[in-house]
């Protein structure tokens, strides 16, 4: 965004110099605006990206695998239309609900997880996996599995409403896959879980792609 603004800047040099700054201001505040939500003022599909790009680098430095979780809210629709929630039907019910998700992921995910708004009522999760005392011994789906059971099993007890993950981890995903493959495994995943019931997670395998929607 630097080069937009000095850009900017040189086109504004022969603007009175506190009315410049004015417009400056507002660029930068519109544009990060254009970058999160506005809802839930999580990251956009830009930011999620940034932050993969970040995260993998890291990751790879310290030879630790990075899981991607793809959160939807089960049922949501039936929210909007007429279910309602905490009291409030219609809009007001889904736009309450996609606020507490966003709440309760930010509150729940550790110190260097990342999560972000990848669609109308899905949220993705960047789960660096750097295991804490009670993950140490666990194998990468093993790992994610349990931070994603979390999110999951807080979900339903905070809110009363349930989510289908799926995940993208090591071995099945390799180390080296960009984000587009990531989420194109995730997501499988999460049909599967819906598949299956919802209100469960589900690892991304290579079995699942026999399941890939038309």
């Amino acid at each position: 965004m630097s080069e937009y603004i000095q850009r900017l800047e040189d086109l504004l040099s022969d603007v009175e110099k506190k009315r410049a700054k004015e417009i400056r201001n507002l660029f930068i505040a519109a544009t990060e605006r254009s970058e999160l939500d506005p809802l839930t003022h999580l990251p956009r599909r830009k930011g999620v990206r940034d932050a993969f790009d970040r995260t993998k680098k890291i990751a790879e430095r310290y030879n630790n695998p990075l899981a991607i979780a793809l959160i939807d809210v089960d049922n949501f629709k039936k929210v909007n239309d007429g279910e309602g929630y905490r009291n409030h039907t219609g809009h007001k019910a889904g736009d309450l609900l996609a606020q507490d998700t966003a709440s309760l992921l930010k509150n729940i995910l550790r110190p260097g997880d990342f999560i972000g708004k990848w669609g109308g009522d899905e949220f993705v999760a960047l789960l660096p996996l750097v295991y804490d005392d009670q993950l140490v011994k666990l194998q990468p789906p093993e790992c994610a599995l349990a931070v994603a059971e979390r999110i999951r099993q807080r979900m339903k007890t905070q809110t009363g409403k349930t989510v289908s993950i799926g995940i993208s981890v090591f071995p099945y995903t390799p180390l080296s896959a960009d984000l587009d493959l990531r989420i194109q495994h995730a997501d499988l995943a999460m049909y599967a879980a819906k598949q299956q019931g919802r209100d469960r997670c589900v690892i991304y395998t290579p079995e699942l792609e026999s399941l890939k929607r038309a």
